[in-house]
Parts: structure tokens; sequence; C-alpha cells
């Protein structure tokens, strides 16, 4: 569960006059799938009416992430009542990509028009070297009947292990330029940059053969 009594008499009394004053948590469930690993992954819904709560909602949430952020891949989805923008929201945001997440760029509007935010209050958050094929808002005119909010969805696209060791097969077996282009790729899509991919090549294969590739600097 996470904080959702204010801890001042000024902001506890506007919560009970505003009626937000409602018990919040943190849905959690642990996947370990065979190709991908240990996946973590959050639902959450946050205060709507005080940034004091909120603030410690976030500070919460970190806590639980980074304490198992070395073990698990994370994903992190939501209604945080708060738009990019927000302060307290962009420093959460900026905390979450120091540890290797990113949020899913869906920016409309997420809630019923009579709410007076300009732009997304629901958020996904994955791995930085997880790519995002698709996302956007689902527009349901059924989900109207029991909910103000719309859905937010994402298709991702996780190089695996076994994707990385396919393509370097291929680059030692065929010794084509192609084939190193093409396990280059996967390699930037799991997030890393040109120096990390250089050290990567110099460990799978000689300096003589990236040269001959056609991948040096």
């Amino acid at each position: 569960m996470l904080p959702w009594v204010p801890n001042n008499s000024k902001d506890l009394l506007i919560s009970i006059i505003k009626g937000s004053i409602i018990s919040r948590i943190a849905t959690i469930i642990t996947i370990d799938d065979p190709k991908i690993g240990k996946i973590y992954a959050i639902n959450t819904h946050l205060d709507y009416q005080l940034p004091s709560v909120q603030k410690r909602q976030l500070k919460n949430l970190l806590k639980m992430i980074s304490d198992i952020s070395f073990e698990y891949k994370i994903i992190i989805t939501g209604d945080f009542n708060m738009e990019i923008g927000n302060p307290i929201f962009d420093s959460f945001v900026k905390e979450l990509s120091d540890i290797g997440l990113k949020r899913i760029s869906v920016n409309d509007k997420t809630n019923a028009e009579k709410f007076p935010n300009k732009t997304a209050i629901d958020h996904i958050f994955i791995p930085k070297n997880w790519e995002v094929t698709k996302s956007g808002i689902i527009e349901n005119k059924n989900l109207e009947q029991v909910t103000d909010h719309k859905g937010v969805y994402a298709d991702i696209r996780i190089i695996t292990k076994e994707d990385l060791e396919l393509a370097k097969r291929n680059c030692e077996q065929k010794r084509t330029k192609g084939s190193m282009i093409y396990y280059i790729k996967l390699l930037k899509r799991t997030g890393m940059n040109d120096e990390e991919i250089l050290k990567q090549l110099d460990l799978d294969f000689s300096k003589e053969a990236n040269h001959e590739r056609g991948y040096t600097k």
C-alpha cells in the first residue's frame, strides 16, 4: 500500500473536503520468462488532489523499484494523475531514466474531457532497451460505461539473448557486411551506443574482421 493519508492538518482537511482521501495501492506481479528473464510489473493509481501526497507516493514507488532493479526487468503502468511538465512527475521520470527505464511517448489526453488536464495522466514505463513498435490510446465508447479514462497501449519488441546469438553466428558463418550490419542493428536496439557496440564487436570478433566488414572508427 502507498502513503495516502496527508501528513499535515491543512492537507488532511483539503482531502476530506475534496473526497480524495482514498487508499492507494501498487498492484505487483512477477513473471519468470525463459527467454526474457525476470519481469516485475507494477500497476498503480495515485492521488489526484495533493502534491504533498503524490510526492510521497512517487518516492515510495522509486524505493520499491530501486530495490529490485538489479534483478528484474521492470514495467510500470497506471493512472499517475500527473502530466509531463509537472515538476514532481518530471523528477520521477528522470530518476526512472537514471535506473534504465523510459516513458512511452503517449501524450494526448487520456481521460474524460470534463477534467482540466490537457495531456496524458496515464503512463507506461519500460526498460530503455525494449523497442516500442507501436503505441497509442484506445478509443472505445464501451469503456465510458466503466471508467472515465481511455486505455493506453504499447506493442514492444524485446531483443533476446537468442536473437543476438543467432545474429552473431550468422556473422561468423557468412562473413558478410550485411550480416554484420544486421547484428549491429540488434545491438543498437538493446540500447547500446556506438562506443559500447565497438567494444562488444571487439569481444565477439577480431579487430581485423571488424575492419574487413567496414565497422570501425
